[in-house]
């Protein structure tokens, strides 16, 4: 009979035997660490904001960037017409 060898990584072969979750890294309590992925953290949303930009420029059919320009333009002059009446009180009768 030929015994197969355990692999790394592999679920114990026994059937009761619970496989042990690998152990977390430790973190570091250092501030410029935390800052440095702030910084990597803020840099890849950058990416994926310009990456969607782009995409959206270069795949959306010019009808549907008309209708998006126009909720735009509604939105902003709701939020004018909000901060008007914030300011103002009401509209002028």
């Amino acid at each position: 009979m030929v015994k197969k060898q355990a692999q790394p990584g592999a679920a114990p072969a026994t059937p009761g035997a619970a496989a042990s979750p690998a152990p977390k890294p430790a973190r570091s309590a250092s501030t410029s660490g935390s800052a440095a992925a702030n910084l990597k953290n803020a840099t890849d949303a950058q990416a994926i904001v310009q990456g969607v930009w782009s995409n959206y420029l270069e795949q959306t059919p010019q009808r549907v960037k008309l209708i998006d320009s126009f909720l735009a333009f509604l939105v902003t002059v709701g939020a004018l017409q909000f901060v008007y009446c914030v300011l103002a009180g009401n509209y002028v009768s």
